[in-house]
């Protein structure tokens, strides 16, 4: 059960059996941090988006208080087909719920824009507060 190693070849350089000379050794590729920008204005002007937008739901809630009834204008002088899915999702909403914390927490899409278009709602004569 010995094995016999007589045979192999010791004097072969395993180099040999791969092909290093396509490779660029001298080519250093390194990430920089000019690769990615991220400027100090494009920061500042996401944190001022949010804070917009935070204000403005926060001035929406104050339009639209949580215990508020909303009903479906009538007679509606607005297309319906001129509404987005969602704003036609949020106005059944409306016809099913009635109150604003009732809408909100049933609708699928994010709290501020449920607002916006509850604001789209009224502005157009879609709904009215009761």
């Amino acid at each position: 059960d010995d094995f016999d190693l007589s045979s192999i070849d010791s004097t072969k350089d395993e180099s040999d059996d791969f092909d290093l000379s396509s490779i660029d050794s001298t080519k250093d590729e390194k990430i920089e941090a000019s690769d990615f920008d991220l400027s100090k204005s494009d920061e500042d002007n996401n944190l001022n988006e949010l804070e917009e937008e935070f204000i403005d739901l926060e001035s929406l809630k104050a339009e639209f208080p949580e215990d508020m009834t909303l009903v479906l204008s009538i007679p509606i002088f607005g297309k319906l087909s001129d509404l987005s899915k969602d704003e036609l999702d949020l106005f059944q909403l409306v016809h099913n719920f009635s109150v604003v914390s009732d809408i909100v927490s049933n609708s699928e899409i994010s709290e501020p824009k449920t607002y916006q278009i509850l604001q789209k709602l009224s502005d157009e004569g879609f709904i009215n507060p009761e």
